[in-house]
């Protein structure tokens, strides 16, 4: 977790300053999403913010398989459903789920990614990939959690040595030790 004001302000506002391609979602979509999720199924974006993400996960899958969750719909984009994070309960089963809900500076902001990555894993369909945020960002216990419902958790910086994964942790606060890919066998 960022302790530092300057820092957290950065991380505030870097989707909306700098290019979409240098966001924590757009490179794990580019670099993890687009190889390992299956070509099939539902693909879910928790927390859209501006879309950037969402669109490129539209013209790769096709808006068809696609569904962005956020509390407000800031892109104009058809496939952005606007609900409350603590009020998912519905199971929708989907091969990929990115879960970038909540400011996790804020114990409301981690409660509410917490009840989403709860809600992911439950809708996690087989051969499916969720990346979430790791114990140590979250403050709430996803490792055992997931591990708990017969799902594979690995740790990000199995990736450290790829240049997407460096660019993140050298270039950006989004570091790999922060995030995890939870895969249902």
């Amino acid at each position: 977790m960022l302790r530092d004001p300057e820092e957290q302000r950065y991380v505030d506002t870097y989707q909306d300053h700098d290019p979409p391609q240098a966001y924590k979602s757009f490179v794990f979509f580019e670099n993890l999403a687009q190889r390992l999720v299956p070509a099939d199924g539902l693909k879910i974006q928790l927390g859209v913010g501006h879309g950037y993400t969402l669109a490129a996960m539209n013209r790769f899958w096709g808006q068809d398989q696609v569904m962005g969750i956020d509390l407000v719909n800031r892109t104009g984009l058809p496939n952005v459903w606007c609900i409350d994070a603590e009020n998912l309960s519905t199971r929708i089963p989907a091969t990929y789920i990115e879960n970038d809900i909540g400011r996790t500076f804020t114990e409301p902001g981690r409660a509410a990614r917490w009840h989403a990555a709860k809600w992911a894993v439950q809708c996690l369909a087989p051969g499916g990939v969720l990346i979430t945020s790791h114990d140590r960002l979250l403050g709430y216990p996803m490792v055992s959690y997931a591990m708990d419902h017969g799902l594979v958790v690995q740790d990000m910086t199995q990736f450290d040595h790829e240049p997407w994964a460096r660019y993140l942790n050298e270039q950006t606060p989004w570091h790999t030790a922060n995030w995890l890919l939870i895969r249902r066998p």
